[in-house]
């Protein structure tokens, strides 16, 4: 089973994106890309995956048309594969504390001001 990327599927916004995006975080500490900004190298990435996929689709002898639009679409891959690191990193980061420390998440009855433990002192002290 080889049909986990294909050129049909990378040349989709998703597949790029999907593409974009693990290849920019397994890339960006390696060697002299380390010194490139990450979001660069994640354009880069991206414009290397729309050129080769309009090519495999399409032909290198397709209008100026085409090729004018693969630097804008991979602008908007690049800041999408961006973008979903951002929010992905974002949501691990906020359980990693309370994880690290052995603690359960928060309850609501435990974020309520004036909450009591079960011997009935009160659990917020000024």
């Amino acid at each position: 089973m080889n049909d986990y990327l294909t050129w049909g599927s990378l040349a989709t916004f998703a597949g790029a994106a999907a593409a974009t995006g693990l290849l920019t975080q397994f890339l960006k500490k390696a060697g002299p890309l380390a010194k490139l900004p990450t979001q660069w190298l994640s354009f880069l990435i991206a414009l290397v995956i729309m050129v080769a996929a309009t090519a495999a689709s399409g032909g290198w002898a397709q209008t100026w048309e085409v090729w004018a639009l693969v630097p804008l679409n991979a602008v908007m891959v690049s800041l999408t594969a961006n973008g979903a690191y951002a929010v992905a990193a974002r949501t691990t980061t906020r359980t990693e504390p309370q994880q690290a420390a052995g603690k359960a998440p928060a309850t609501k009855a435990e974020d309520v001001e004036g909450a009591e433990d079960s011997d009935g002192t009160n659990k917020k002290q000024d």
